[in-house]
């Protein structure tokens, strides 16, 4: 892909776009990894939503059309987004219910093993070690070093008789480190296991195709690099996987046929995972978000816009002198420390000039998540912040 440069980050289309982010008037909003800012189109379509359920109610045939209309409408955009198909793809309200839907969804036994990185979120990492506690399954941990300098040979050395699991993030929400998702899970096939990435860093950040992953379980929100409401969240269980993985949190939104004795029939695909009700307002500004990025932004754009802000910020803070914690390859995180100062009063400076970044701990460190809506000006107003006392 043809990053862009920095004195490329400031084309018309830009403009247009940022137009559309109210909250870019007064800020640099650099933390696209916690939330991102919320487009216009997000805001109307989920107020257009509730001020119809005020008017009309949320009940009748109407309404649950309605509600089954945006679902499907999330699944077939979000699949579209991953390179699957919406049969794959099941709602969640965050990430973290799409690693433990999986990870509570397979079969244990007491001495089973999970093999996991020591830079998870605890997101990913709580599911893992939940297994312990329930099951007595052990968790194992790969270093991140490791995997990106030998992904095949460190998962091999890792990995025991009684290994089932591997659980990773695509993109270390602590260093920005990119692993190589494809490496790992085509080592784990080979092993007789399964894989569950996490994506809370990558889609929306960088091109995911999960077919080409090869992965068999991928969790990933709505709400950071997407733009879309807290909340939201989906879950990309393979097709092949289906049979075998158990829908861990049943409810009536997953079930087809429930017969009087109690017995039921869930629903084909991976809508077996969802569970109970979905607030509507909310999955309306999901398939906003979706719509907006795929079809206003523009996928390709968007990447090659957080790759190109990514790559001008390193050189920038490199010159600085800022020590940066980002290995190669990276995503569109960043993280760096800065001599003398620690993270959280540099946090709190920037925030005072309306450069919104966060802290991150283990490494102790400033981690910048600029998204496709960041622009030249931006990487100046970070640039000139950090510099002043």
């Amino acid at each position: 892909m043809n990053h862009s440069g920095p004195s490329e980050l400031a084309d018309d289309k830009a403009a247009r776009i940022r137009d559309q982010f109210p909250v870019l008037r007064r800020n640099a909003y650099l933390n696209a990894g916690t939330y991102g800012p919320l487009p216009l189109a997000v805001g109307r379509a989920m107020a257009a939503s509730l001020q119809r359920q005020v008017r009309r109610g949320r009940i009748g045939r109407e309404a649950f059309r309605e509600h089954e209309e945006t679902a499907a409408r999330v699944r077939t955009l979000a699949a579209r987004l991953v390179g699957a198909v919406p049969e794959e793809m099941a709602l969640t309200r965050q990430t973290t219910e799409g690693m433990n839907v999986t990870v509570l969804g397979l079969d244990w036994e007491r001495g089973d093993r999970v093999l996991t990185t020591d830079q998870e979120h605890y997101g990913g990492l709580l599911p893992l070690a939940n297994l312990r506690r329930r099951w007595g399954v052990e968790v194992d941990f790969i270093r991140t070093e490791d995997l990106l300098a030998d992904p095949v040979g460190a998962v091999e050395r890792a990995w025991t008789p009684r290994t089932k699991l591997l659980g990773f993030s695509h993109v270390s929400f602590r260093t920005g480190a990119l692993l190589p998702a494809a490496a790992l899970a085509a080592a784990v096939r080979r092993l007789g296991g399964l894989t569950l990435a996490d994506g809370a860093q990558s889609v929306g950040a960088i091109p995911v195709d999960v077919a080409e992953l090869g992965v068999d379980f991928y969790a990933f929100p709505g709400q950071k690099w997407l733009c879309g409401p807290e909340g939201t969240g989906l879950l990309y269980v393979r097709r092949e996987r289906q049979p075998s993985l158990r829908p861990s949190l049943p409810g009536f939104a997953a079930v087809q046929e429930m017969a009087e004795d109690g017995d039921f029939l869930f629903k084909p695909g991976a809508r077996r995972y969802e569970g109970g009700t979905f607030n509507l307002p909310t999955l309306e500004g999901l398939a906003a978000a979706l719509k907006f990025f795929l079809e206003e932004a523009g996928a390709a754009w968007a990447f090659g816009r957080v790759a190109g802000w990514r790559e001008a910020a390193a050189a920038r803070l490199n010159a600085l002198g800022a020590r940066l914690l980002t290995p190669s390859p990276a995503a569109g995180l960043l993280s760096f420390q800065w001599e003398g100062r620690s993270p959280e009063d540099v946090v709190a400076a920037l925030s005072r000039r309306r450069v919104l970044v966060r802290s991150i701990n283990r490494p102790a460190c400033v981690r910048v998540a600029a998204g496709y809506w960041n622009n030249e000006a931006d990487l100046e107003r970070l640039v000139e912040a950090l510099q002043k006392p």
